[in-house]
């Protein structure tokens, strides 16, 4: 944003290029089914190499999922608990920035989203 170049202007004319040509394309929910869910994994130690782990979430909005995030992460966890707080708490700020986006873009307050967590030991 601070220093634009030309390839910039070229690239964000392609997007709304794009954009115009899907305008009729869109995601439809009931109205009564506005409600985020979201599910999260980790695995502890899944790279042998770097002992970094790996995780994951997605979220949904009713039956279809809108966004989702696989990342090896950037620290190495202790234990399988410490993998899972990691994950959560990325997943708690995703959460909150997601609900006041479609809060804005649905014109209502959404209710909390369910955050489901689900960890596995590696042996």
């Amino acid at each position: 944003m601070t220093m634009p170049l030309y390839a910039h202007k070229v690239d964000s004319k392609h997007v709304l290029r794009c954009l115009h040509g899907m305008i009729n394309l869109g995601l439809r929910h009931a109205a009564e089914d506005v409600r985020i869910h979201e599910y999260s994994d980790a695995d502890w130690v899944g790279n042998i190499i770097d002992r970094k782990s790996t995780s994951g979430f997605c979220f949904g909005l009713g039956s279809s999922m809108i966004s989702w995030m696989p990342m090896k992460q950037k620290s190495v966890a202790l234990s399988t608990i410490e993998v899972e707080y990691i994950v959560a708490s990325m997943v708690s700020c995703e959460a909150v920035w997601l609900r006041k986006l479609l809060g804005e873009l649905f014109e209502q307050v959404l209710d909390t989203p369910m955050i489901y967590c689900d960890n596995k030991n590696a042996i």
